[in-house]
């Protein structure tokens, strides 16, 4: 029987051990996954801990569709505060929440490489937030300082021109987005929300960018409710 391998990129190796690292977990540990605290310390992806915590969190408040998004408090690589509005500068942008441990995000890096390339008008934000599987290699954040050095890390996998912010500790502009590990938004020049999925999904933000003439009321949004969420 013929066995075809697949060649693996650098690039996809680098992607590939990174994660796994980040995926591996301190054993042994007793006691809670998650405390009801935005920053946790580690969990099984069968916790489905983003949907517990935003049923926990009274200020859970996802932006939605046809609102501003509003001014979270974000900082640059250098740990400089930074306006979003200035950054943004009324052109049309796309706001992705991302992680080193975020395997949706790490997954997809490339095709929004891409798309990138395709529009190069466009403002493609990376918005550093909790890590989706904190463990013994990418930790919990315990300071900005360290979730800024975790973001400049990421920085290296991404196009040389994607912008890399970091949120806060609190998770303040992740809440914005929808509070999932790679919650998307893309946002007119006037900054208001015209699309929003729990899920970055490169194929629809392609389709909305070939065609933004649509209005907000006729782009799709795909941030579901809690209530429309599995258990």
């Amino acid at each position: 029987m013929n066995i075809t391998y697949h060649q693996i990129t650098p690039h996809e190796s680098s992607l590939s051990v990174l994660t796994m690292n980040a995926l591996t977990t301190k054993r042994g540990n007793s006691g809670r996954r998650h405390n009801g605290h935005y920053n946790h310390l580690q969990y099984k992806s069968s916790d489905q801990h983003y949907l517990k915590q935003a049923s926990i969190d009274q200020n859970f408040r996802s932006v939605k569709r046809g609102e501003i998004f509003p001014n979270a408090s974000l900082v640059d690589l250098n740990g400089n505060l930074v306006n979003l509005s200035t950054i943004i500068d009324h052109r049309t942008t796309i706001l992705e929440a991302g992680s080193l441990t975020s395997p949706s995000f790490m997954h997809h890096t490339e095709q929004i490489d891409r798309l990138q390339n395709l529009f190069p008008k466009v403002n493609f934000i990376t918005i550093y937030v909790q890590e989706a599987y904190p463990g013994f290699k990418v930790s919990k954040h315990k300071s900005l300082r360290q979730k800024i050095s975790y973001a400049r890390k990421l920085k290296t996998y991404l196009h040389k021109d994607r912008i890399v912010l970091v949120d806060s500790l609190e998770g303040t502009a992740h809440n914005y987005l929808g509070n999932m590990p790679n919650s998307c938004i893309l946002l007119n020049n006037e900054q208001r929300v015209i699309y929003r999925s729990n899920w970055c999904k490169p194929c629809d933000l392609e389709t909305l960018l070939s065609g933004l003439i649509l209005s907000s009321h006729d782009a799709p949004d795909h941030g579901e409710t809690l209530s429309e969420l599995p258990n």
